[in-house]
């Protein structure tokens, strides 16, 4: 049985889920349209594989891992809200973010990182792309499908993107494995730990 650090009754189990799919089915419907988010109070775009291209070039442990700077702070914050160009702003930036304490700064960022990669396809279906580097098979994946332009995908929320994976594999095997988000997989997991049964 997988390890879960609040064992729900099955009553929570089956409200945790049944409220999950409605979290999906509206987030589903809402990543198509490019609504802002915010960190804190700062307004945010979608987190991209541009940004996370962008990050990863600088070594950032918010998504390498490691101890994390006030710089690496305020770079992730430049860089999901396109300031890093633009010195006006980028200043305008700065000032709003030391008013804000970083460890809150962190946490808030922490969960618009995670939550951008919740609707990936976990281990447990089939795995759409595999590649030594997963940005590429998804641009493959996409461009295949698409014909959309190599510049016009890294710029699409992943968000967005996970319900293109999803749309492309029930299209092409409608009676296969179903694809299940990290999100969902975790609600189904936590029904089964209330029923005592191993999945």
């Amino acid at each position: 049985m997988r390890e879960c650090s609040v064992i729900m009754t099955i009553q929570e189990a089956q409200e945790n889920y049944l409220l999950t799919v409605d979290v999906e089915k509206r987030q589903h419907d809402a990543s198509i349209l490019d609504i802002p988010e915010m960190i804190c109070t700062v307004q945010v775009k979608p987190f991209t594989p541009r940004m996370y291209c962008l990050l990863g070039l600088k070594q950032s442990p918010i998504i390498k891992g490691g101890q994390v700077k006030d710089t690496d702070l305020l770079l992730f914050m430049g860089i999901v809200t396109d300031t890093l160009n633009d010195e006006a702003k980028r200043k305008e930036l700065v000032e709003r973010l030391v008013k804000i304490e970083p460890q809150q700064l962190l946490d808030e960022i922490t969960t618009y990182y995670e939550n951008s990669f919740i609707d990936a396809p976990t281990s447990n279906g089939k795995q759409p792309f595999c590649s030594s580097h997963w940005l590429f098979s998804i641009v493959d994946l996409i461009a295949s499908a698409y014909g959309w332009s190599e510049e016009t995908i890294i710029n699409l929320p992943f968000k967005r993107i996970w319900n293109y994976v999803r749309a492309m594999q029930q299209r092409s095997d409608p009676n296969g494995s179903v694809y299940v988000s990290n999100r969902m997989q975790q609600a189904i997991d936590k029904y089964y730990d209330a029923l005592g049964i191993t999945n």
